[in-house]
C-alpha cells in the first residue's frame, strides 16, 4: 500500500485494543483496502444475509467482524451488538463510515478506538498510479482530478487505461457510477442525482437556487438539504456560506451526461426555462458541450453565440463567454476569432479607473479570446488577428509572455507532455501566415511575416508543464524536432523563398532579412552538432540540418544584391561552425560586394591576434573616414547613414561611432556636416561633428538651438555640450538656460570627466534642483571614479546632494548617490543626516527609495547616535514611520530609544510602530525599552509578529519564529514574558497553518 503506513500501524493497534474499533473515511479512500492488512480472523457482515447473522456468528467464530458503511446499517449494527451481548461472543466489531456520521455509531459501540482515514496525498496517488502502469501525462491528471486522493477510485480509473478502456475514464463514465451508487444509497432513488445535475449545471447552487430545484425534481425542501448534508459527508459535494457546489472532477461531467448524454435523463431547457438568461448555465453549457457525442450541445451553443453577434454590445463577461465558446471545435474558434478581430476594429471610448488611468475591458477581453483560440486549436482566424495586432506591437517578446508574437512562437516550438513535437502545427501557422501576408503585403506585414517564419523553421521544440502530482513541481523540456520534421520543413522553405522572389518581395527590409538570417544560424550550428550543451543532433538531424542551410544560403544569396549586409552576417556565421566542426562543412561563403561596409563593420576570424586585429581595425576606420569626407557632407552622411542601417542587419548594435569621431577628425567644414546629421537624424554623428565645429570656433548656434526642439535628437545635442571642458561661451549658456528635469537622463555620464570643468561647475550651480543633483553625485567623494571636488564647491556640492532623490536620478547616479552616504557615515554623518531630514518628508520618499537605495539601511543604522537622536527630533512621528526610518534609527539603538523617551522626544506609541514586524534586531533594541514602560508584553509580542516572509513552507517560518523567541527568553530574561505571550500566538498560528498545508500537500501544492 502507498503512502498508508501510519494508518496500517493504527488500525493494527486499535483492533489489538480492548473494545470496538471504528474506522472513519469517505467512500473510495481505501478502507476496505485497509481493513485487509489486519493479521487476525475477519468476518464481512453481507447486510442482504442478516437473518443469518447469528448462524454465521457461531460457525466462524471471527476474532473481528466489519460491517462496511454501518452509519447506512444501523439496524445491522444494533442486531450485531445485540447477538454478541445474547450470545456472549467475544468479537469485536470493525464498524466502517463515512465522516460526520460517528455520534450515532458510537453510542452503539464498547469503547470504540477511532481510526481516521483520511485521502492520499495527491503526490502519493500520483505514484500509485504510476506503480499501476499509468505514466501519460493527461491519463494521470485526469485519474488524480477524478479519484480526489481515493485509491480506491484511483485504482479502478488506472486499469482502465491500462486495460485499454480509456474512454470511460475522459468520458467520467466510472466516477459518474460511483456518485449514482452513492446517492442512491442515500436517498433510495435517483431524484438525488437529478439534484446534483442541476447544481452541478449551476456551477454554484444558493439556497433559493435550491428551492427551485427542489420543485423541478419534485423533492421537498426539507429532504433535499437532508440528502446535500448526507452526500457531503462523502465529499461529492460542499457547502460554502449558503452555497452548495460539487466537487471539481464532477461539475462538468454530471450535466454532460444528465442533459446530454447518451443516458440522458433531463432536457436542458427544463432547466433554463427556470433560470432565464442565467450566465451560469451558459458557462456550463460551453464547458460541456465539447465533453458529449452528436451535435446537441453544439448547436444549443451556436445558437447562444448567435444571440451575441445579434444582440446588445458585448461586455467583459460576454466576452469571457465568447472566448469558452471559442475553445469548443476549430470552427467555434474561427467564428470566436471573427467576432474579437471586429470588436478591435471598432472604435470606442476607454474608461477610466478612480485613479485616472485608462483602460479598455472590452479589446483586453478580445484580445484574450484570440490567444484562448489560438493556443487551442491553432485557429486561422485567430493567428490572422493576432498577426494584425503584431504589426503595432513593440514591446520587448521576453518580458510580455501575451505580445502576440510570443504567443505564436510558442505554439510554434511546442512540446507536448504526451506526443512531443507536432509538425503539423508549423505548418497550418506557415500557410496562415502567409496567406495573411499576401492579403496585402507590406513592409510591416512582412516583418511580422518573417520574425513569425524564424520560430516556424527553427527545428528547436519546447514545452513545460506543471507536474500531475506536485502541482509546484514544473517540468521544462527542450530539444529539437525529428529529423523528418526537419526535411519536412525544408520542403516547406521554398514557400518562403517563392515569395522572396516574388513582387512582393521588394517590401523587405533589412529588419525582415535579420530574421531569415538567423533561421540560417539555427539550421548552420546544427551541421556542425549545435552550440547548446541540450542540442544533441543525430547524423539524420545534420544531414538535414546541412541541406536545410544550403537552401537557405541559396535564399540569402539572391537577396544579397540588395542587402549587403547578408554576406558578411553570412560569413561569420560560417567561421564558427567551421570552428566548432573543427573543418569544413560543405557551405559556401557568400562573396562580399561591399567592402565599404566590410571595413565599417569590421571581419575578425575565431583565430585573429587580438592587439593585431585591433591595429588593423583602426587602419579600416581611418581610411573608411578618409574616404567619407571625399564624398562631401550631404552624400558622406547619406551614406554613412546607409551603413549604419545596413550593419543592423548583423544581430549586433553597431552605429558607427568610431568611425563618426574618425570622420570628425578629418573634415574642414564641421558645420556642414553637422547639418547633414542633423538633417539625417544621424545620431552617432552629432556628437562627434558638433565637438569639431565648436573646438574650431565655427558657429552652429542656431542649428544647435533647431536640434535641441526635436526629442529623439536632444539628448545627443546635450551629452556634447555637456562634456565640453572649455570655458561657457553664449552657446554653452543657452544649453543650460533650456535644460528641464527630465534632461538629467542624458547627463549620467558626467562622473567620467577628469577634472571639474566650467560646464560642471554651472550645472552645480544651476537653478534647477534635479540638474544640480545630477552634478553633485558626479564628483569622487567616496568613489574612485569622478572629478575632485574643490573646496570652493563643497558648499553647494552639498547643498545640491541634499536635493538628489533617487526617484529621479539615472540609474548610475542613483549608486552613486548611495556610496557617497555610505562613505559619509564615516567620514561626515551630518552630511547623512541632513540628506534624511531633507528627503523623509517628501512626496518623492516611498518604500521604492528602500528597493533604490539597496544599502540605504545599512547607511542609516550606522549612523552615530548623535546624528540618529538629530533626525528623530527633527521629524514627525509620522514620517519616521512612513519613511521606513523608525526601524533602522530607533531599532538599532537600545539605548538612543530609552533616552529618547525619556525625555519625551518621542512616544510608546512611535516606538511600537518602529518593531519592523519580523524577527530581528527591532525586537532586541525596543522590546526591552517597551516593558520598562510598562507597555503589556501581549501587546508588544503582536506588533512583533504582524510581518512574514512569503517564500517557502509558512509552518517552517513559524517553527524558525518560536526557537527565535525561545533563545531570546533565554539570553534577555526581562523579555520572558514577551517571548511567552509570543510563543502562544505562534503556537496556535502553526496549528492552523500545519491544518492548511496538511489540505495543500492532499491537493498536491
Amino acid at each position: 500500500m502507498v503512502g498508508r503506513t501510519k494508518e496500517i500501524r493504527e488500525l493494527q493497534a486499535a483492533v489489538q485494543a480492548p473494545g470496538d474499533t471504528m474506522l472513519v473515511g469517505l467512500p473510495g479512500v481505501g478502507k476496505s483496502r485497509l481493513i485487509s492488512e489486519i493479521r487476525g480472523e475477519i468476518h464481512l457482515i453481507e447486510c442482504r444475509a442478516k437473518e443469518y447473522l447469528t448462524d454465521d456468528l457461531h460457525s466462524l467464530d471471527p476474532d473481528l467482524v466489519v460491517l462496511d458503511d454501518s452509519h447506512l446499517h444501523l439496524d445491522v449494527l444494533e442486531d450485531l451488538v445485540r447477538v454478541r451481548s445474547r450470545e456472549q461472543l467475544t468479537f469485536r466489531i470493525i464498524a466502517v463510515m463515512w465522516p460526520g456520521e460517528e455520534a450515532r455509531v458510537e453510542s452503539l459501540l464498547s469503547t470504540p478506538t477511532k481510526v481516521w482515514l483520511e485521502r492520499l496525498p495527491r503526490p502519493e496517488i500520483d505514484q500509485f498510479i504510476q506503480q499501476l502502469g499509468v505514466h501519460g501525462f493527461r491519463a494521470r491528471q485526469m485519474i488524480l482530478d477524478q479519484s480526489d486522493g481515493r485509491p480506491g477510485w484511483a485504482s479502478v480509473l488506472s486499469k482502465l487505461v491500462v486495460d485499454g478502456s480509456g474512454e470511460r475514464l475522459t468520458s467520467g463514465q466510472y466516477l459518474l457510477d460511483q456518485v449514482n451508487s452513492l446517492a442512491l444509497s442515500i436517498a433510495g432513488t435517483a431524484a438525488l442525482n437529478d439534484v446534483l445535475a442541476c447544481i452541478a449545471a449551476l456551477g454554484k447552487a444558493s439556497l433559493e437556487d435550491l428551492e427551485i430545484v427542489a420543485g423541478l425534481t419534485h423533492v421537498s425542501y426539507g429532504d433535499l438539504v437532508n440528502w446535500l448534508e448526507a452526500t457531503a459527508q462523502g465529499g461529492v459535494v460542499a457547502r460554502t456560506g449558503d452555497s452548495w457546489t460539487v466537487f471539481a472532477a464532477l461539475q462538468p461531467l454530471m450535466p454532460a451526461a444528465w442533459f446530454f448524454g447518451a443516458r440522458k435523463t433531463r432536457r436542458w431547457s427544463s432547466l433554463t426555462n427556470l433560470f432565464d438568461a442565467d450566465t451560469r448555465l451558459d458557462q456550463t453549457l460551453l464547458q460541456v458541450a465539447g465533453l458529449v457525442p452528436g451535435r446537441e450541445a453544439l448547436d444549443l451553443a451556436d445558437e447562444w453565440f448567435a444571440r451575441v453577434q445579434e444582440g446588445e454590445p458585448v461586455d467583459p463577461e460576454v466576452l469571457d463567454l465568447v472566448e469558452s465558446y471559442g475553445l469548443l471545435t476549430p470552427d467555434t474558434a474561427d467564428r470566436a476569432a471573427a467576432l474579437a478581430r471586429e470588436l478591435l476594429a471598432t472604435p470606442r471610448e476607454p474608461e477610466t479607473t478612480i485613479f485616472g488611468s485608462t483602460y479598455d475591458p472590452i479589446t483586453e477581453g478580445a484580445i484574450k479570446v484570440l490567444g484562448s483560440a489560438f493556443r487551442h486549436s491553432c485557429s486561422r482566424e485567430a493567428l490572422q488577428g493576432l498577426l494584425d495586432l503584431a504589426v503595432n506591437d513593440d514591446r520587448p517578446r521576453n518580458s510580455h509572455p501575451d505580445h502576440p508574437i510570443r504567443v505564436i512562437q510558442e505554439l510554434s516550438q511546442y512540446l507536448d507532455p504526451d506526443v512531443g513535437p507536432i509538425s503539423e502545427l508549423r505548418e497550418r501557422i506557415l500557410e496562415s501566415s502567409l496567406e495573411w501576408l499576401d492579403q496585402n503585403a507590406g513592409r510591416a506585414r512582412w516583418l511580422v511575416a518573417a520574425e513569425v517564419a524564424s520560430f516556424v523553421f527553427d527545428p528547436h521544440v519546447e514545452g513545460s508543464w506543471p507536474d500531475p502530482g506536485q502541482r509546484r513541481t514544473i517540468t521544462i523540456s527542450h530539444g529539437l524536432a525529428t529529423a523528418r520534421t526537419m526535411s519536412t520543413l525544408i520542403d516547406l522553405w521554398e514557400e518562403m523563398d517563392s515569395r522572396v522572389r516574388s513582387s512582393s518581395g521588394v517590401d523587405l527590409s533589412g529588419a525582415a532579412v535579420a530574421y531569415l538570417c538567423d533561421v540560417f544560424d539555427v539550421w548552420s550550428a546544427l551541421v556542425a552538432r549545435g552550440t547548446s550543451s541540450e542540442d544533441k543532433p543525430s547524423d539524420d538531424h545534420r544531414a538535414a540540418a546541412l541541406e536545410g542551410a544550403r537552401r537557405m544560403l541559396d535564399t540569402l544569396g539572391y537577396l544579397s544584391g540588395r542587402f549587403p549586409a547578408i554576406p558578411i552576417r553570412v560569413n561569420r556565421q560560417l567561421a564558427l561552425v567551421t570552428l566548432w566542426n573543427k573543418g569544413p562543412t560543405g557551405l559556401a561563403e557568400l562573396p562580399v560586394q561591399d567592402v565599404r561596409l566590410a571595413r565599417f563593420v569590421g571581419t575578425r576570424d575565431p583565430g585573429d591576434d587580438g592587439h593585431e586585429w585591433r591595429a588593423q581595425r583602426s587602419r579600416e576606420e581611418d581610411s573608411l573616414a578618409i574616404e567619407l569626407v571625399a564624398l562631401g557632407a550631404e552624400a558622406g552622411v547619406t551614406e554613412f547613414q546607409r551603413l549604419v542601417t545596413d550593419a543592423q542587419m548583423l544581430g549586433e548594435p553597431h552605429g558607427g561611432e568610431s568611425v563618426a569621431t574618425r570622420v570628425a577628425e578629418h573634415v574642414m567644414n564641421p558645420q556642414d556636416w553637422l547639418r547633414e546629421a542633423v538633417g539625417h537624424g544621424a545620431r552617432s554623428m552629432i556628437g562627434p561633428m558638433l565637438a569639431t565645429a565648436r573646438a574650431s570656433s565655427v558657429a552652429v548656434d542656431e542649428l544647435v538651438r533647431e536640434t535641441l526642439e526635436q526629442k529623439e535628437l536632444r539628448g545627443v545635442v546635450l551629452r556634447a555640450v555637456l562634456s565640453e571642458t572649455a570655458d561657457l561661451d553664449p552657446l554653452a549658456e543657452q544649453v543650460l538656460a533650456v535644460l528641464h528635469a527630465g534632461d538629467v537622463a542624458y547627463m549620467d555620464d558626467l562622473w567620467t570627466l577628469g577634472a571639474v570643468t566650467p560646464m560642471l561647475r554651472a550645472l552645480l550651480l544651476h537653478p534647477l534642483r534635479e540638474v544640480r543633483a545630477v552634478a553633485a553625485v558626479s564628483f569622487g567623494e567616496g568613489l574612485k571614479h569622478g572629478p575632485i571636488l574643490p573646496e570652493d564647491l563643497r558648499a553647494p556640492w552639498r547643498s545640491a546632494l541634499l536635493g538628489a532623490n533617487s526617484q529621479e536620478l539615472p540609474q548610475h547616479a542613483t549608486w552613486r548617490l548611495e556610496q557617497m552616504l555610505k562613505h559619509a557615515t564615516k567620514v561626515d554623518p551630518e552630511l547623512c543626516a541632513d540628506w534624511l531630514i531633507a528627503n523623509a518628508d517628501t512626496s518623492n520618499w516611498s518604500y521604492r527609495v528602500h528597493r533604490k537605495l539597496e544599502l540605504l539601511s545599512e547607511v542609516v543604522r550606522a549612523l552615530p547616535r548623535a546624528q540618529k537622536r538629530r533626525v528623530c527630533s527633527s521629524l514627525s512621528a509620522d514620517t519616521l514611520v512612513q519613511s521606513g526610518l523608525a526601524s533602522d534609527l530607533l531599532g538599532s539603538d537600545e539605548v538612543l530609544a530609552f533616552e529618547l523617551l525619556s525625555e519625551g522626544v518621542i512616544n510608546v506609541d512611535l516606538l511600537l510602530r518602529s518593531l519592523s514586524g519580523h524577527r530581528d534586531h527591532t525586537i532586541e533594541n525596543l522590546a526591552p525599552v517597551l516593558v520598562g514602560a510598562g507597555v503589556d508584553p501581549e501587546v508588544i509580542a503582536g506588533r512583533t509578529l504582524w510581518g512574514r516572509e512569503g517564500i517557502g513552507s509558512v509552518a517552517e517560518s513559524i517553527r524558525a519564529d518560536l526557537g527565535f523567541f525561545a533563545d531570546l527568553a533565554e539570553r534577555r530574561p526581562e523579555l520572558r514574558e514577551v517571548a511567552e505571550a509570543a510563543c502562544a500566538r505562534l503556537e496556535k498560528e502553526l496549528d492552523e497553518t500545519e491544518a492548511q498545508e496538511r489540505m495543500d500537500h492532499l491537493d498536491g501544492w
